[in-house]
Order: C-alpha cells, then sequence, then structure tokens
C-alpha cells in the first residue's frame, strides 16, 4: 500500500473489508494524481461457539468499524465521503419486523447443515438447482443454511421478517437500509441469474417464507447517509454510505484488469479463481466441471471455482500453537521451502477439512489413505498444503479453459495470498502459467474503486482502477518447466479423484 506522505483536503473515501479470519479498513484520499490508498485499520474476526453452534461476533465487528470511522476523522480532521461494506458470501443475519438481529449470524462451517445438501438434491436435482441459480449445491450455502430451519422447524424463522447477508447487515447498521446488493445476492443460491431476480418458485419449494427477500440494489447504489447515533455526531450525517460489490471476490475482482485470456486468484480464507464473462453460464459443461456463478461490480458475472485457501495454513498454525509449537508465518514457509518438494499431496477440498478440523491430522489422515508418505513435521505439512493448493487451482484453470473455449495464459493472483511468495511461484510452475501477485488489499481497493464512481470521483470502473494505480503493488512469477510438477498433476488427479466422495 501507497502511505499517505502530504497533507490531504479532501474527504477520504472509507472501505471496510470483512475476511473470515480479520477485517481490515482502507481510506482513499483523492489527490490532483488519483487516490491515495492506506490502511487504518486491522482487526481480527473471531467467530464464538455457543450450545454446540459457531456465530459470527457480528456485534464486536461493527465496533471495530464504528471505531475506525472515528479514526478517520481523527487523523484527516474531516468525516469521510462514503463508507462501505464488503464481505465474505453465503451467510446472514435474520432481521424482525422491527429490524431489530434475532440471533448472530451462523458460521458457514457450522454443523447445522450436515446431511441437508442430499436433502436439497432430493426436493430439486443438483442440475436443475444449479440451472435456475447458477450455483452448484454446496452445504454452505445460504438455501442450505435456510433448509436447515426448515427442515428443524427453527421457530426463528417465524419471527424473522427480512434476510440479510453480512455486509447488508453492516450497511443496515450504518444507514437504516433493508436491502441485499446483487453480488452477495448471487451466492446464495436463492437468486434467478436470467431474470435477474430472487428465484420465487424455488425459494417456495423449499419451504422458506418469501418474505424476507428484499429488494436487490446494484453496486455503486448509495443507501443513505450515516446515521448519528453510529458515532454519537450529528454532523457525520454528511456520510454517504454506499453499497459496493459487497461480495469480496466481486470487489478483488474490481481492483484488477483481466481480458480473455487471464483468469483470476482471490485467495484468502478461500481461493476463488475464475474469470470475467457478461452473464452467468448455466450449461451442463459448466455445471460438470463443478463451476459456478457469481455477479461482478459491473453487474456482469464471474464465473468460477470454489477452492480452499489460506485458511489450510492459518488452522496449520493455530492447532501447532494449541499443542505448545509456536511458530510464525516467516518460520513455516521457511520450513516448507526447505522440505522434500512434491512428496505428499492432496485434494483441498475435501470435505474432511470443510468444517472445524483438526487441518494438521486430516492432511496426514487423508495422505496416508492415498497410500503415500505421511507428513509429519511442519515443513513437510504445510508444503503438502502449498503444493496441493497450486496443484488444485492448476485443476481448476483447465476445468474454465475446457468450460469458456478460451485459452488462459495469466493468472491474477490477488488477497492475502499474494503475499505467499512460495504459493505465486508454486502456482506458475504448476499451471505453466505467469502469475501476476498482488495487490493483497484487492477486495479494499474494489470497494474503493466503486465508491469512488458512485460520488462523482470517476466516471467508470476502469478510470477509477487507473486513478489507484498508484496504489497497487504487483509482483510477477514466470513458470519453470519441470518433470516433476506434470508428474505431480497427474498424481494429485488420481488422489483427488479417490478422495472424492461421490467417487
Amino acid at each position: 500500500m501507497m502511505p499517505i506522505g502530504r497533507s490531504h483536503q479532501a474527504p477520504p473515501i472509507v472501505a471496510v473489508d470483512l475476511g473470515a479470519s480479520s477485517g481490515r479498513v482502507l481510506v482513499g484520499i483523492p489527490t490532483d494524481q488519483g487516490l491515495d490508498v492506506s490502511e487504518i485499520h486491522r482487526f481480527a474476526n473471531r467467530p464464538v461457539s455457543v450450545e454446540g453452534h459457531t456465530h459470527w461476533d457480528v456485534l464486536a465487528l461493527f465496533a471495530e468499524v464504528r471505531d475506525a470511522i472515528l479514526r478517520v476523522r481523527r487523523q484527516y480532521g474531516v468525516w469521510p465521503r462514503s463508507i462501505g461494506v464488503d464481505a465474505w458470501g453465503v451467510d446472514f443475519g435474520l432481521l424482525d419486523r422491527e429490524g431489530r438481529l434475532l440471533s448472530n449470524p451462523v458460521h458457514y462451517r457450522d454443523r447445522r447443515t450436515d446431511g441437508m445438501v442430499a436433502r436439497a438434491a432430493a426436493i430439486a436435482p443438483k442440475h436443475e438447482l444449479f440451472a435456475a441459480t447458477g450455483n452448484q449445491v454446496l452445504a454452505l450455502n445460504s438455501l442450505v443454511q435456510l433448509l436447515s430451519l426448515v427442515v428443524n422447524d427453527d421457530p426463528i424463522l417465524e419471527a424473522a421478517d427480512t434476510l440479510l447477508t453480512i455486509p447488508d447487515l453492516f450497511h443496515h447498521w450504518l444507514s437504516g437500509s433493508r436491502v441485499v446488493e446483487f453480488t452477495n445476492a448471487t451466492t446464495t443460491q436463492c437468486f434467478d441469474p436470467v431474470q435477474r431476480g430472487w428465484a420465487a418458485e424455488l425459494i417456495a419449494r423449499f419451504g422458506v417464507p418469501a418474505r424476507l427477500f428484499p429488494e436487490i440494489v446494484q453496486p455503486g447504489t448509495i443507501l443513505g447517509h450515516l446515521l448519528p447515533e453510529v458515532v454519537d455526531d450529528a454532523s457525520a450525517a454528511r456520510i454517504n454510505v454506499i453499497a459496493p460489490a459487497t461480495h469480496d471476490t466481486a470487489s478483488a475482482v474490481a481492483a484488477i484488469p483481466l481480458d480473455g485470456s487471464s483468469a483470476f486468484v482471490s485467495c484468502g480464507t478461500w481461493s476463488l479463481v475464475g474469470v470475467a464473462g457478461a452473464d452467468a453460464r448455466l450449461d451442463s459443461r459448466t455445471f460438470d466441471a463443478g463451476l459456478t456463478n457469481e455477479g461482478s461490480a459491473d453487474g456482469a458475472y464471474l464465473t468460477l471455482s470454489v477452492q480452499a485457501g489460506l485458511w489450510l495454513l492459518n488452522e496449520i498454525r493455530r492447532q501447532l500453537e494449541s499443542a505448545g509449537h509456536s511458530v510464525g508465518h516467516a518460520e513455516m514457509l521457511a520450513s516448507a521451502a526447505s522440505a522434500i518438494p512434491l512428496t505428499s499431496l492432496f485434494d483441498p477440498n475435501h470435505p474432511a477439512l470443510l468444517g472445524f478440523a483438526n487441518v494438521p491430522t486430516a492432511i496426514r489422515d487423508l495422505c496416508a489413505r492415498s497410500g503415500q508418505v505421511i507428513p509429519v513435521d511442519t515443513g513437510a505439512i504445510v508444503r503438502a498444503a502449498i503444493e496441493s493448493l497450486a496443484l488444485s487451482f492448476r485443476q481448476a484453470i483447465e476445468a474454465l479453459e475446457t468450460a469458456t473455449d478460451r485459452r488462459i495464459d495469466t493468472v491474477r493472483l490477488v488477497g492475502g495470498g499474494s503475499r505467499n511468495e512460495l504459493l505465486c511461484q508454486w502456482t506458475a510452475d504448476a499451471s505453466g502459467r505467469q502469475v501476476a501477485a498482488g495487490p493483497a488489499e484487492a477486495s479494499g481497493m474494489g470497494n474503493i474503486i466503486v465508491q469512488s464512481v458512485a460520488t462523482g470521483l470517476a466516471s467508470s470502473i476502469v478510470e477509477a482502477r487507473s486513478m489507484v494505480e498508484e496504489a497497487s503493488s504487483v509482483r510477477w512469477y514466470d513458470p519453470r518447466p519441470s518433470d516433476l510438477w506434470e508428474a505431480a498433476y497427474e498424481r494429485f488427479r488420481v488422489i483427488r479423484d479417490m478422495q472424492d466422495p461421490t467417487g
């Protein structure tokens, strides 16, 4: 990020980027040269388990957002021009008719959806659900989460009046709005990409009350002004609350240039590997390739593969620390770099790794089941995870090429994963494609870009992107051809098929 090194008079744009493990707040300062971008606040996102279920502590997160607004006021001497929130998809909060949150949103990894994918497929076959929504059927999808409430006759459904996705919930608290923004709506499996509205007939088949689904708005919609009580100051009511591309993947893609020969990997807790297009791809080739569709910041679509991400490495580190072995991120990567290459591979998307698993134990078990060397020390486990992620990215890229009839030559790897030099280089080596890594804070930057268009600072996303390019740090990685990687990829494909529970 480019630090702010001179005095600025123009009110800043504030982007709140909520990830599954941490939140970041960026500010964009208008200057004669464009927009200077800097991080002003970072905080942890710690889910809380209560009575057998895991929830997001959204009140604690909102307190951090409020503190960030006050910090901007102190640092720059003015209230922000605008503020917008992006976050992960699929999870949601339920409000009563007075707009009060009924319960802390449940975490997408919570076990309440165990067995619900089969229930969903019994109501509508998976290919039919895909054709109706553009989404693959996953346990974490909003529709499947809602089905679990219906099946269990959860009383919260009777009390609920409005469903808001996570960023829309924050916008509700900031401005009083009760809407869902397009890009996050497309992650729910409750959205019809052809009619571009809620999939009313499908929702009714699942027994979910139609009243829950509010108006859908487009990225860049000004939702209103900041409620004065948020910061206990009536003068803050001039702050515009703007819906950016609220799904963090869509915001990340807004920050980078893409053409017909490039794909993106938005790598954070999850990795989304995809390409941009005009419309959702609902054909059988896309379904068979395991690809899904989500909205983009310009109102078009991204076709992508949902892959595991940095959660694997974060959990390896957490489990090591829980066992009394304190290890830093740099130390983990150094040990991985010195480990024997391409020895132990596994499917990073295996169901054994989708819940709140003990990741090191699960990796060892998966390697044992496939007859490979079992990684024992930290370096071997971390190396297995990074190499397997790189190989899974290659497989996703090839699936995208097949489904879209295009050749992908360049991979734009953004998000936290762009800081991991091993992941970037090994993605280039595994895929045989050039990797452009960065910016690390692409989601926050894309958030600022959409807000700058909404407030008139730029006429288009392309122009706004050029205004922040100076703040973008990109590093290029060239592939190093190797027979070892080719042989490893063939092994990986066999192992993945072997470990696929659907056969």
